[in-house]
């Protein structure tokens, strides 16, 4: 399965500006809201101008979550997606 996510930068960036973006990729025990996550699969540091990334995962229920990183650190982790389904 190949997927498409795409996120907007953070509102606020603790006074220093973002310098990379990190998607992850969690595969989850199921499509339920309340599932547990199996493994987690990191992206490399994407660059700043980056706003979209394609991921090639094996077929299972995946969610994803975005993090900024800049000087100051890196950004707790966004919300997660909604669930995706590999087929």
């Amino acid at each position: 399965m190949t997927a498409s996510i795409a996120w907007t930068p953070p509102a606020t960036t603790g006074g220093s500006p973002t310098t990379g973006y990190k998607v992850t990729a969690l595969r989850m025990s199921s499509g339920a809201n309340n599932a547990t996550v199996v493994s987690r699969t990191d992206s490399a540091v994407l660059p700043a101008t980056a706003r979209t990334l394609e991921m090639t995962l094996t077929g299972s229920n995946y969610r994803f979550v975005v993090v900024a990183i800049n000087g100051v650190g890196t950004s707790p982790e966004s919300a997660r997606s909604n669930s995706v389904v590999a087929r």
